[in-house]
């Protein structure tokens, strides 16, 4: 269901009792499918210690997404999603230098990485705009 809030449409419907969240939940699945193959897999481009570390990091901010839903905490939330947000940056300037990045299949996993970049930055400022609501 949906209702006017201010002006603005708000989501109503509530999972185990917690608000539906639909971008959230979008990045939490993508960042953890991102973090579990670049953690737990060999990728030729991504070998190593900085593949290794995005993926880490990729998952921590799944984590971070889903104990700030499981807990109703902002903030935890908020870190979510900045750390998801920062890990599709890394991606998408990763996939920009590697020069491959132009006309062939990387160039559609660069703008897939922006895309995650405006859904995460998106969903932190509407949580900032909800919150500055909720203080005043």
């Amino acid at each position: 269901m949906i209702s006017w809030m201010h002006n603005r449409i708000v989501l109503t419907e509530t999972f185990f009792g917690r608000p539906v969240k639909p971008f959230h939940l979008g990045l939490l699945i993508a960042t953890a499918t991102v973090g579990i193959l670049l953690a737990f897999t060999h990728d030729t481009a991504w070998h190593g210690v900085p593949g290794k570390t995005l993926g880490v990091l990729a998952l921590v901010s799944s984590l971070f997404l889903f104990f700030g839903w499981v807990t109703n905490t902002e903030n935890i939330t908020e870190w979510g999603l900045l750390l998801a947000a920062g890990v599709w940056v890394s991606r998408m300037f990763y996939i920009l230098i590697s020069g491959k990045a132009v006309f062939n299949l990387p160039a559609a996993s660069f703008f897939l990485s922006l895309a995650w970049v405006v859904v995460a930055a998106g969903a932190y400022l509407i949580e900032r705009m909800d919150n500055a609501d909720i203080e005043t």
